[in-house]
């Protein structure tokens, strides 16, 4: 079994916390034990979130269900989404011949309620041939016939995730043994893809926990409860998700529109103190970006970054970056 135990090298890229991820996504109100007495909580608010557990709590009004035999009641029951796990992951890309390789290494962090079972990332919507791997969990990608239905919910705004322009391709890795997920405290390597896109900023979405599973009374639930549970079935609201890099860019796409990605996605590491804000390695490259960006379109001569990188974030960022551009 490759699972390895607490504790390993300081980990980067972590994944939004459980109370950021929903209230940032998908606002519901804190469920409360004072609610329990109370029959209708709220004529508009069915939905709540538990904070403690982690668990949605569901409370309705038996009388609005479509079963008579209901009325007087008080419907409660609890279900768990898949954003119990609290993923951070590093990663490594190397050229190899005519295609580059991704490597990564995925950890469930102390505070995480349930083992992380699979992982996802955003792939490219181009990339008809990236091949995953895993010594033991199965690696696979979405079919080129399947709609992109992948957000960039760690880069992109909330309002502009249901926007096609923001969807992808899941590549994605999944294990139902329990014994091979990866627990609270424990990380896995192994993780691999083989691609002709080069590196670029991408989202990458944890699953750990049972998912929505629903009591017979849900077939009668009201339809706004429904239209809730399908909200938070959304990815960015069903899963933890952070940033990672990941095959982005096929071989036709241009310098220029590579460059303005990176300074896009590096502000965004900045802005949210994912990489050290006064970093001179991050500033020197923010500037080179930037200078890129404002120039001829699809014209960038080869840049030169003269400060050497110091943490392991930006290690990892410097190693992908000089092979998505030219970099020396």
């Amino acid at each position: 079994m490759i699972k390895h135990t607490k504790y390993f090298l300081p980990l980067v890229l972590v994944s939004t916390a459980l109370a950021q991820s929903q209230g940032g996504f998908s606002p519901v109100p804190l469920w409360s034990d004072a609610l329990l007495d109370k029959s209708s909580p709220s004529d508009e608010e069915f939905v709540f979130l538990d904070l403690k557990t982690g668990e949605y709590v569901i409370q309705f009004p038996g009388s609005l269900t479509s079963d008579p035999s209901n009325n007087g009641k008080t419907i409660r029951f609890r279900v768990e989404l898949q954003n119990l796990g609290v993923g951070s992951i590093r990663s490594s890309v190397k050229k190899e011949v005519d295609q580059f390789e991704y490597n990564y290494e995925i950890s469930n962090g102390k505070a995480a309620r349930r083992p992380i079972s699979m992982v996802l990332l955003v792939g490219a919507s181009t990339d008809d041939n990236a091949t995953l791997s895993h010594p033991q969990w199965k690696g696979s990608r979405a079919s080129a016939t399947q709609p992109m239905v992948a957000p960039q919910a760690a880069l992109a705004d909330p309002s502009f995730l249901k926007r096609s322009a923001s969807m992808g391709r899941y590549l994605f890795w999944a294990t139902n043994q329990k014994s091979l997920a990866i627990d609270p405290e424990f990380f896995s390597p192994g993780f691999r893809i083989l691609s002709d896109h080069r590196p670029g900023w991408t989202t990458v979405f944890y699953a750990g926990g049972n998912g929505i599973g629903l009591p017979s009374v849900a077939e009668s639930m009201p339809v706004k409860i429904v239209d809730k549970l399908v909200e938070l079935q959304r990815a960015e609201n069903y899963y933890t998700n952070g940033i990672s890099i990941g095959p982005k860019f096929g071989p036709t796409v241009g310098v220029h529109w590579i460059a303005a990605d990176w300074l896009y996605g590096l502000n965004i590491m900045k802005n949210r103190g994912l990489v050290d804000q006064k970093s001179a390695y991050t500033a020197e490259l923010l500037a080179l970006l930037q200078r890129s960006v404002e120039g001829p379109a699809d014209n960038i001569a080869p840049m030169t970054l003269e400060q050497a990188p110091a943490s392991a974030i930006e290690k990892e960022i410097d190693s992908a970056i000089r092979l998505a551009l030219p970099i020396q």
